[in-house]
């Protein structure tokens, strides 16, 4: 099982994750939420990766952004507050070795998990949080 740290200064309250909901005029998906009032962020006491099954290659892990309380947030990662910047319509979550980890908010893929590159490339790599949290291994593959 993989195992994880707390990534941001402090915990949140629910009030925390209702302001970026209100100011991304949102609504965070409830596993999302679960972890970020646990945790705010996470980052892997080992190296972990995710394989995605549209592709052969390993994606690792760096961390899941804090929505507040540390230096690179969710808050400071997504500075327009209509979700148009790139990748549009989703809001950054994470960091991978090569990319960025975004969470999904269009209309028919509300909560998909997504890497993407800064070439413009972005694929889909989980339909939730919870299937790529549940998805990580330290196992290199």
């Amino acid at each position: 099982m993989v195992k994880f740290k707390q990534k941001g200064g402090s915990r949140l309250d629910i009030r925390d994750l209702e302001e970026i909901e209100n100011f991304y005029n949102i609504k965070l998906p409830e596993d999302y939420k679960i972890n970020m009032l646990e945790y705010n962020g996470i980052s892997p006491i080992n190296e972990v990766y995710y394989k995605p099954s549209v592709w052969d290659d390993e994606i690792e892990l760096f961390y899941m952004l804090p929505i507040k309380n540390g230096s690179s947030t969710v808050e400071t990662n997504n500075v327009l507050n209509d979700l148009s910047s790139y990748p549009e319509k989703h809001l950054i979550i994470g960091r991978t070795k090569t990319g960025g980890i975004s969470m999904s908010f269009k209309e028919k893929e509300i909560g998909g998990i997504y890497v993407f590159y800064s070439d413009g490339e972005i694929h889909k790599i989980a339909g939730s949080y919870t299937e790529f949290l549940e998805g990580l291994t330290e196992e290199y593959l």
